[in-house]
């Protein structure tokens, strides 16, 4: 979803649209914002207010500079995992509302909601699979991650 000027704020992770490139919001208030981008974060580039809308928030990007992302091994706080959960809610919630919007928004009604019963729990099972297939390839990268960090 597109930004509104309003909604940009310093330190946030956005990614442009146009360009899909990651980057940072360094700067906010008159002209315009800066942002520096992943890919050359010594020179942020400058936008007027309307180039917002070139903009959508990269919670990717909040997910990985989350304190508990940063402070993992050393020490996460209760506070600090609760809100990390809050912020991949806010991730999921912001597919629906994009992708999720785009494949199975209709109207003012949801695609699940006019599926019959077997087809709402073939659907449910094909998606409990994928998840599965999901964390097999997150547990065969941590495996594999945790056996170079071994042979260290």
């Amino acid at each position: 979803m597109s930004l509104t000027f309003d909604e940009i704020h310093v330190g946030m992770h956005v990614r442009n649209v146009v360009a899909d490139v990651p980057g940072r919001v360094t700067y906010k208030g008159p002209p315009g914002f800066e942002v520096a981008y992943a890919d050359d974060p010594d020179f942020p580039r400058s936008f007027p207010v309307h180039g917002a809308k070139h903009f959508e928030r990269d919670l990717t990007g909040d997910l990985a500079a989350h304190p508990a992302v940063q402070k993992h091994g050393d020490g996460v706080s209760s506070a600090e995992l609760a809100d990390f959960t809050s912020t991949l809610s806010q991730l999921a919630a912001d597919r629906v509302l994009t992708v999720g919007h785009q494949d199975y928004g209709q109207g003012q009604r949801q695609r699940f909601e006019g599926l019959s019963g077997p087809d709402l729990a073939r659907e449910m099972l094909e998606e409990a699979a994928d998840a599965i297939n999901y964390l097999a390839m997150a547990a065969i990268r941590m495996l594999a991650l945790t056996a170079a960090m071994e042979e260290q």
